[in-house]
């Protein structure tokens, strides 16, 4: 299971990234650091040196080119709309949104805009059409915490859209092996979500899910609250091992087919 990112990527020009810089295999979700900055900041740089990639977007946008100074080799960032809004619940509506995304994407490397929370019909309004227009321009992934119907309006808007879902929209495993069905660009995070594994055991339904799409997947912390930093290493630690036994298992499955092949063939009967 490859796990993806959902932050910037480095080098090249700004907000230019392909899609091989957004994966990692493990990604982190730094966010809201509040009076933790510099204890989050230096968690996040010493996890992350333990992979490829570690993906962050922090609605404090000091502490986001502060992370990446920190780490450059394996931080990369994504754009947090609401970052230039006085009340994110609204943001779909403040035009200081779209002079905030342009000033930030003119000036730093990006790899996604997002985290931003859509649901139906807030993608049809000026505001959340403008940014899909920038993303397109930048060749950018869109991070969005939406429902599966705003995801949809996404996608009329601009068919080749690259977007992250956040949480796979907390939706059912069969709904979202659907939506993965019909978009070959969307891609799910599982952040904030322990529905897909206990007990040391991949849930069977997930399982399906990231065994047709391996690598359509990525894990996150989610760190939404300073008090969420005290889980990062071991939520990483947790995910590591869940996906480890998920590899272990489909090892010996694959196996089992090529016994069973080599059987068929030495007895064609």
């Amino acid at each position: 299971m490859v796990i993806r990112s959902d932050a910037a990527g480095r080098g090249g020009e700004p907000g230019r990234r392909s899609a091989a810089d957004f994966r990692c295999p493990f990604a982190l979700q730094p966010r809201r650091l509040g009076g933790g900055a510099a204890q989050g900041c230096d968690r996040a740089a010493e996890e992350g040196r333990r992979a490829p990639r570690a993906g962050v977007e922090l609605e404090r946008r000091r502490s986001t080119q502060k992370l990446y100074a920190e780490a450059p080799e394996i931080i990369i960032r994504s754009c947090a709309p609401t970052a230039a809004a006085a009340r994110s619940a609204t943001w779909f509506s403040d035009p200081t949104i779209i002079t905030h995304l342009e000033d930030r994407l003119k000036r730093y490397k990006y790899v996604a805009i997002g985290e931003f929370t859509s649901t139906a019909p807030m993608p049809t309004l000026p505001v959340p059409r403008r940014m899909v227009e920038l993303a397109r321009e930048y060749k950018l992934f869109l991070h969005a915490h939406s429902d599966a119907d705003a995801i949809e309006r996404l996608f009329r808007q601009d068919p080749n859209a690259r977007i992250l879902w956040a949480h796979s929209g907390f939706d059912q495993p069969a709904r979202v092996r659907e939506m993965l069905r019909r978009h070959k660009n969307l891609y799910a995070d599982l952040a904030f979500r322990s529905d897909h594994g206990s007990g040391g055991k991949v849930d069977a339904d997930w399982r399906a899910a990231f065994m047709e799409f391996p690598d359509r997947f990525m894990v996150g912390t989610d760190t939404f609250a300073p008090e969420r930093w005290h889980y990062v290493v071991e939520h990483a630690e947790w995910s590591r091992r869940l996906a480890g036994r998920h590899a272990a298992r489909r090892r010996r499955e694959d196996r089992l087919q090529e016994r069973r092949g080599d059987l068929r063939q030495a007895d064609p009967r």
